[in-house]
């Protein structure tokens, strides 16, 4: 007799009053799961958040003498006896996931660069965006997303770009408010803040570890030697942003809609040298031309805003001009005020230009 027999027959062998009357005995209806709580949830949220706050403040009071310690697994078991010691002293109630999240974290917090450590590791993630310390955002898949992920204040994400910059010598300060850097894995990083930025520090990291640079300097070199094969500059940026002004000769290939028609007469080994506002979609846009093929495809640091920053000539109907599409109002402030044009804001799928 099969098992599922046997419990049917012992179902059924429950018997109700005393007339002997079978009735057959339905099994336990599953416990019911409470409905989410958006409140509870909100508070668990604010005391792993007053944790974490409580950890760094001893982490970062313990800061030098942890970077002294130069073995990983002495650094581990260091920061979980902090965060141990801090839940035990406060009678804390975290579960496992949650405790051993706190202790990476401050891992990566000391040792790397805090929230972005999990980010940068997961190769599924094309785009970091740090809008302030409360809005991280991530681009995975061509999609957008907010994230669970958060800095503690603006102070936070201040000392995480000090740990990407200075490293490579750069600085960054109200009287230079932004910077772009490089980081090992050849991620392009760009951080704004105060006063340029009016939502707290921002940073944007685009993984593009394949796109090769070119600095200005060198591209302003480059197309005036005769003793080198001139490149072929495209401009991944929009219509309206190319009509105001584009650097000499540009052909235009929109970063959001690629196409390779400009590029029909072109070999796949000629050199060609891309460009947007900034770096980002010339970089996205360097990046697909390298997927069709393309195999010397560079990207130009700091866009057309830094080459017409640094009086660099863009032109418009083929004649000299000083108005530059500034992209929007926020990543406008990026380029001189004596060079934004006057246009509204573009439209693109893009977080950063």
């Amino acid at each position: 007799m099969s098992l599922l027999k046997r419990v049917e027959r012992a179902q059924q062998r429950a018997i109700a009053p005393d007339d002997g009357e079978m009735v057959p005995v339905l099994p336990p209806a599953p416990p019911r799961s409470a409905p989410p709580n958006p409140a509870r949830a909100a508070a668990r949220e604010e005391l792993l958040r007053d944790i974490r706050r409580r950890v760094q403040d001893e982490v970062t009071g313990a800061f030098d003498a942890l970077l002294d310690v130069s073995n990983p697994a002495d650094l581990h078991t260091k920061v979980q006896a902090i965060v141990d010691r801090i839940i035990r002293v406060n009678g804390f109630a975290v579960t496992h996931d949650e405790r051993m999240h706190l202790i990476e974290e401050l891992v990566g917090e000391v040792g790397g660069l805090g929230p972005l450590e999990a980010l940068l590791a997961d190769d599924t993630i094309t785009e970091i965006m740090v809008n302030g310390p409360s809005h991280v955002y991530i681009e995975r898949d061509g999609k957008i997303q907010r994230i669970d992920s958060y800095f503690l204040n603006d102070e936070h994400v201040l000392r995480i770009i000090d740990r990407i910059i200075t490293p490579i010598g750069r600085r960054i300060d109200k009287t230079s408010p932004r910077v772009d850097a490089r980081l090992p894995d050849g991620s392009r990083v760009n951080a704004v803040i105060s006063p340029l930025s009016l939502v707290g520090p921002v940073i944007t990291v685009r993984k593009f570890p394949d796109v090769q640079w070119v600095d200005r300097a060198e591209l302003a070199r480059w197309r005036e030697d005769p003793g080198r094969t001139a490149p072929t500059v495209v401009d991944a940026r929009t219509v309206a942003e190319y009509e105001v002004s584009h650097l000499r000769d540009a052909v235009r290939i929109d970063a959001g809609r690629p196409s390779l028609r400009p590029l029909a007469a072109r070999a796949k080994n000629d050199p060609i040298v891309v460009y947007a506002s900034v770096g980002y979609r010339g970089a996205r846009l360097a990046h697909w031309l390298a997927g069709q093929g393309y195999t010397n495809v560079r990207n130009l640091s700091g866009g057309i805003f830094q080459w017409a920053n640094e009086d660099r000539p863009v032109f418009r109907d083929g004649r000299p001009t000083t108005e530059v599409h500034p992209y929007d109002r926020r990543w406008g402030y990026a380029l001189e005020s004596r060079f934004r044009a006057a246009v509204p804001d573009v439209e693109t799928p893009f977080a950063a230009p």
